[in-house]
């Protein structure tokens, strides 16, 4: 063979050897599946009980007016800040005060009443000499004994007799005082005390309505209008002036909105997890961009009825002065943090791969991806802690993992 045709045979293995890899490689590329992946980081986990709920204010107070009636001046707008002792409503006193005019004069008959038994009875002097009638003929008995027991049988009759006319006198004039003093104590006379004392309260009372007809304000804060029936149409209403209002049902209520809580109400399945003290982020519908730090500061240990039939407890989150204007009842949310791990190494939910009681993930090696076996300890919505299997730093297929197999090529975008 001469050297030419060496040559032309080792080109042509070249060729062939050649041609060879970069089919496989061809080969390779085209079997490779494109994945995103994610880095094995540390980073604080929480995990989170959400429930909805309603904004409240803390140290909230219901303003009741102490008597019916009519409102006939509102020195208030819904909204307002207003302090401790500072008048709100002023009802109409008009018919307050006859009602305490006549209370007046109710009280002022019945003390003519009594004065008038008081004229019919008898007088202190009048007692006074009864009792001395009856000290008197007692120590006219008295002697008439004595002389009666000295006295000889000749003289015992005369003297037995002259002893029973003063124990006969004794007894009259004790009969006579005892007349005196049970008619000071006649059932006429307690009754028409007992008038008296009923119509003095009666005047007081109506007295003490004229006052309260001004409303006023029992703490300071905002003071926000409460929806009211009225008790002579029946139809709802906020406070307007003319409105008639019932004593005892709340006109106003005044609200210290600096200091705010989330009221949650969080399912009767996830409320024994739930304690004071915990974190909580509150979001709200009116700033769904926005989060709100807070602390679990009450459980509540009676249950409601949700409106789809479940069975839920209030749980309130304190929260602290935002730079937002809240108003009390904005809904949204709350997250409460029943468990929570610094520095847990995470990944994302859905880079795991369950496979009966073990669960894998595939960690990127290069242009191929390794099955691994990992431990998995706690568990959000979003993402698991790593306990064994991964090192921080290292990078794992997030996407397609039910598609990849150990050894599997492929690429990442």
């Amino acid at each position: 063979m001469n050297k030419r045709l060496k040559w032309a045979i080792l080109a042509a293995l070249v060729l062939v050897i050649g041609g060879g890899s970069a089919l496989a490689l061809v080969s390779a590329r085209s079997s490779a599946i494109e994945i995103e992946t994610t880095t094995v980081k540390r980073q604080r986990l929480d995990v989170t009980i959400s429930a909805s709920g309603d904004l409240a204010a803390v140290g909230q107070r219901d303003v009741c007016p102490q008597v019916s009636g009519t409102i006939a001046r509102l020195a208030v707008d819904d909204g307002q800040k207003v302090r401790s002792g500072q008048l709100l409503a002023v009802l109409d006193a008009q018919p307050l005060r006859v009602a305490q005019s006549q209370a007046w004069g109710a009280y002022q008959s019945a003390k003519a009443q009594r004065n008038a038994v008081l004229r019919s009875l008898p007088r202190g002097s009048e007692i006074a000499a009864a009792k001395s009638s009856l000290d008197q003929a007692y120590y006219a008995y008295r002697v008439a004994r004595s002389r009666w027991r000295r006295a000889t049988k000749y003289l015992k009759a005369d003297k037995k007799m002259l002893m029973d006319q003063a124990y006969a006198a004794y007894m009259q004039a004790r009969a006579a005082l005892d007349k005196l003093e049970s008619a000071t104590n006649s059932a006429e006379l307690r009754s028409a005390d007992a008038q008296v004392e009923q119509a003095y309260r009666s005047y007081r009372k109506a007295a003490v309505d004229v006052q309260n007809s001004t409303v006023l304000a029992p703490i300071s804060g905002t003071l926000l209008f409460k929806t009211v029936m009225s008790p002579t149409t029946g139809q709802e209403s906020k406070p307007a002036e003319g409105s008639g209002v019932q004593a005892g049902v709340a006109l106003f209520s005044i609200a210290n909105l600096d200091a705010t809580e989330f009221v949650a109400d969080v399912d009767e399945t996830d409320i024994g997890r739930i304690r004071s003290g915990q974190r909580a982020v509150v979001t709200l519908d009116a700033y769904p961009d926005e989060e709100f730090a807070g602390t679990v500061t009450s459980v509540g240990s009676m249950a409601a009825t949700t409106k789809s039939g479940g069975t839920s407890f209030p749980v309130k989150v304190r929260m602290p002065k935002a730079k937002l204007p809240l108003r009390i009842g904005m809904n949204g949310s709350a997250d409460i943090v029943r468990a929570s791990r610094e520095k847990a190494l995470v990944i994302p939910y859905e880079a795991v791969m369950p496979r009966g009681r073990n669960n894998y993930v595939f960690v990127v090696s290069g242009s191929v991806v390794k099955r691994r076996l990992v431990a998995l300890g706690m568990e959000t919505d979003m993402a698991f802690e790593v306990t064994d299997g991964l090192e921080e730093g290292e990078t794992v297929a997030r996407t397609k993992v039910s598609s990849l197999k150990d050894g599997q090529p492929v690429t990442v975008r």
